[in-house]
């Protein structure tokens, strides 16, 4: 608009010249420039504005596409900013998640442990048990042996009172080793579960910080 406006005034300006230079009939007076040079000079000063017109046009549009770049180069930027800011943070809570996951396993691994070494007593215990059971039986075999060969000399009563005697104490026996193996059942089936839960746990871990990072 500013150089339209130039173009223009410079225009008038040559009119202007060319009506005070107008020459009178005759011969032109001394030192008067001649209107055909005045003339060539306009059209030379008109093209050269034109010329400078369609620069600063195409000046003016090279500018535009330079600030939209500028924005959107800016946007980008702010947009990878917040991408970062955002890495960041994930980066912060998967650490939090491996640090809690990390303690809970080595909970699980204590807690497995614990539960083997009370198993390995509770077998220590049930083979003390069987062994005293096998005892028991001896004692019955031995005394059951000489009862019978003694059957017509003692008192039947007397033996069958024994006998039932010895009978509980096998039958209480049986029972407390069967609720022992019932509990150590229960206890293998907890360790197998622990060490199944503590695998998960390892196997689901996140990746490292560095693989990321922004």
């Amino acid at each position: 608009m500013r150089v339209s406006r130039v173009l223009q005034l410079s225009v008038c300006l040559v009119g202007l010249s060319l009506a005070w230079h107008s020459p009178s009939p005759g011969k032109p007076s001394i030192g008067q420039v001649p209107v055909a040079q005045i003339q060539v000079l306009s059209v030379g000063l008109l093209q050269m504005l034109q010329g400078v017109q369609e620069s600063a046009w195409r000046m003016e549009r090279q500018g535009d596409q330079v600030s939209e770049e500028l924005v959107g180069d800016t946007q980008a930027v702010e947009r990878l900013r917040e991408q970062g800011v955002q890495v960041g943070r994930t980066q912060r809570q998967v650490t939090k998640n491996l640090q809690m996951m990390t303690a809970q396993s080595d909970r699980l691994e204590n807690a497995a442990q614990d539960v083997q070494l009370g198993l390995e007593t509770l077998l220590a215990e049930q083979g003390a048990l069987e062994l005293r059971m096998c005892r028991v039986l001896e004692r019955v075999q031995s005394i059951t042996k000489p009862v019978l060969r003694m059957e017509k000399q003692l008192n039947m009563n007397l033996m069958k009172v024994i006998v039932d005697t010895q009978s509980r104490r096998l039958a209480d026996l049986a029972l407390e080793v069967m609720t022992r193996d019932r509990f150590i059942d229960k206890h293998l089936q907890h360790i197998v579960d622990l060490e199944e839960q503590a695998s998960r746990i390892r196997g689901e871990r996140p990746p490292t910080s560095a693989e990321g990072r922004f």
